[in-house]
């Protein structure tokens, strides 16, 4: 059982000739029948330093609480009794440009640039056990902590293509010793890449559009001491439909490969993905009116 109060808010300060100043408190507290109450808090704070184009600082401070799922202590077999919450805190800043145009070429323009550190108590993390290595339990791991930078940006050219993505780097070790010989102190954590992020470009024309979306994983270590690793992999969709529409029906069908390249690769060890596929589809709805205006339902 669970029961949550939570509260957050928005104030502007104005300093003079300073650049104004946004700041965004939070509080929140939870009750859980098994772990008790835990609060925790955050502050956010974010600056708009120029404002053609529009350019903002922002920082946040906060500490965090989750509690093991029902899988995390029951799972047949797997489940962990004795699990406890995790606990953290954490840190991050960037900044964040939004720049328009009235250029018919470049309509609109979008990045984000941000650094983070997180630091971990008791993250539960599930890992073979040591009697079974074919079977996975979840364990605390006393102190993790995860550090790195992330970067999304936005394009839109010609009103008609949109352009986004992101990519991140991520260093996400454990930092405490279980035993006086421990070879995987400050080592990765298992299934967490590296880096990893996509690029997605949609086309809009018409009735027509088109998505193409490359999702790229970096390598990840898939043993304790960081001695056996997935190489990274680029998957590469693509998309493509045909929408229609009229004041009592519309409609859409669209052509989809996956994997276009037919990459070769595996998300676990053992656990190799689909090569190509395709997949066609169709939707249907009915338009229908309701107080002057026109609703849409799909099936």
């Amino acid at each position: 059982f669970n029961i949550a109060l939570f509260l957050s808010g928005e104030k502007k300060i104005d300093i003079g000739s300073l650049p104004s100043l946004k700041i965004y408190p939070m509080l929140r507290n939870d009750y859980f029948s098994d772990f008790g109450n835990k609060f925790v808090y955050k502050l956010g704070v974010n600056s708009q330093i120029l404002n053609v184009p529009s350019l903002n600082i922002k920082f946040s401070y906060g500490t965090g609480f989750r509690a093991p799922t029902f899988n995390d202590l029951y799972w047949h077999g797997s489940g962990n009794r004795d699990l406890k919450p995790e606990k953290s805190k954490s840190y991050d800043f960037g900044f964040v440009v939004i720049a328009g145009s009235n250029v018919k070429v470049l309509s609109e323009l979008k990045f984000e640039l941000s650094f983070f550190n997180i630091d971990i108590e008791d993250r539960i993390i599930w890992l073979p056990s040591q009697e079974n290595q074919s079977v996975w339990r979840p364990i605390n791991i006393d102190h993790v902590n995860s550090r790195g930078s992330g970067f999304s940006g936005e394009l839109v050219l010609f009103n008609k293509l949109f352009i986004s993505g992101n990519f991140s780097i991520v260093k996400s070790i454990r930092t405490n010793k279980r035993t006086q010989d421990d070879a995987t102190q400050n080592k990765y954590l298992i299934y967490i890449p590296r880096s990893n992020g996509y690029i997605k470009a949609e086309l809009n024309f018409d009735k027509f559009f088109f998505v193409a979306q490359a999702n790229y994983v970096g390598l990840r270590y898939t043993t304790e001491v960081n001695d056996r690793w997935l190489q990274p992999y680029l998957v590469v969709d693509f998309t493509g439909g045909l929408s229609v529409k009229n004041q009592f029906f519309n409609g859409q069908v669209k052509f989809t490969v996956k994997n276009i390249f037919n990459e070769n690769y595996e998300s676990m060890v053992g656990y190799p993905m689909p090569l190509r596929s395709f997949m066609v589809e169709f939707s249907t709805g009915l338009n229908y009116k309701q107080k002057g205006e026109i609703r849409n339902e799909a099936n």
